[in-house]
């Protein structure tokens, strides 16, 4: 099975969202693009950085809502944003952390709640969130609306623009 062979990609600054079939290499790339996984062959780099060897300094100026969240569901969603801000070493208030879910139109009663009790549209954009903790210069979303019913979809996509 061939994956990626022969791929050229720029990306640009801001959100991007790469589209094609099932199993054409999206989240392959993107975790080439972060230097989860290294190349059979060839090389990727990304802000002038080779993606493999640098990838603390690139995942440092990315945001990415992966397809397959993954929570701390004991958490609320001001811990779980609070913890991966500490991770990325983003320096960011209480005020700045509930502004954040305000953004994403995750409801007030929601931010001290345990992530565990979300609904899926309520952990898609927690993981929003998550992405654009730090004021990244680069986002990924991996298939954004995925598991959501078409009314979550829609918001979902809405709040997209906002973030450019």
């Amino acid at each position: 099975m061939v994956a990626l062979d022969g791929l050229s990609l720029k990306i640009l600054r801001g959100i991007n969202g790469l589209i094609g079939p099932n199993g054409a290499g999206k989240t392959t790339s993107i975790r080439l693009s972060l230097g989860l996984i290294k190349p059979n062959a060839g090389s990727a780099e990304l802000f002038g950085f080779d993606c493999w060897s640098n990838s603390c300094a690139i995942r440092s100026k990315v945001g990415v809502l992966y397809e397959k969240l993954a929570f701390y569901d004991h958490s609320t969603g001001i811990e779980q944003l609070a913890l991966m801000a500490k991770l990325k070493g983003v320096s960011v208030s209480l005020v700045e952390l509930k502004e954040l879910l305000k953004l994403v139109e995750l409801d007030v009663s929601a931010h001290d709640r345990h992530i565990g009790g979300y609904s899926a549209g309520m952990r898609q954009r927690l993981g929003l969130a998550q992405a654009l903790l730090g004021d990244p210069e680069l986002v990924f979303l991996d298939e954004p609306t995925s598991n959501l019913d078409p009314l979550n979809r829609a918001k979902i996509l809405e709040l997209i623009p906002f973030f450019e």
